[in-house]
């Protein structure tokens, strides 16, 4: 388990007291490169679990946590745990619960300077509106690797 590179785990639908036993195996799995824990039914409530992941994961280079309606609050959890992979290039968060407009845009800015060597993001089915997206371009501009958004 500790050259493991990829886990997939995909519709689990573990939710975050479920995310909070697997959270234990992760402090094995140093060289974990690709991280899929979309559709588990976690909430923001899971925000502090997945920073404590993440903080295990040096290496990882893309995540998805889609589908798991983690909201604004949950970002703003786990952006310091991103803070420790250095070499994340792949997020894909759509629909993750991010429905008030005028709410937690800097937040979404917080989690996204985590992440300076982004290439690519993924957003679809969220609702940042133009407020959230004119707050996001300053950030998402000092990701100079940014391909596909």
């Amino acid at each position: 388990a500790q050259t493991l590179e990829e886990f997939v785990m995909i519709k689990s639908y573990i939710g975050d007291k479920g995310l909070e036993h697997l959270s234990r195996g992760f402090q094995l799995l140093h060289k974990l490169k690709k991280l899929n824990i979309s559709d588990m039914q976690c909430t923001d409530q899971s925000g502090s679990r997945l920073n404590f992941i993440f903080h295990h994961l040096p290496l990882l280079t893309s995540l998805n946590l889609s589908e798991n309606h983690i909201a604004y609050s949950g970002l703003l959890a786990i952006a310091s745990g991103l803070q420790q992979c250095k070499h994340i290039e792949s997020v894909d968060i759509p629909d993750i619960g991010l429905e008030k407009e005028d709410e937690g845009h800097p937040a979404l800015a917080v989690f996204l300077s985590a992440l300076p060597r982004l290439e690519e993001l993924i957003l679809g089915w969220n609702h940042i509106g133009e407020k959230g997206l004119k707050m996001l371009i300053p950030v998402l501009q000092k990701c100079d690797q940014l391909q596909f958004f």
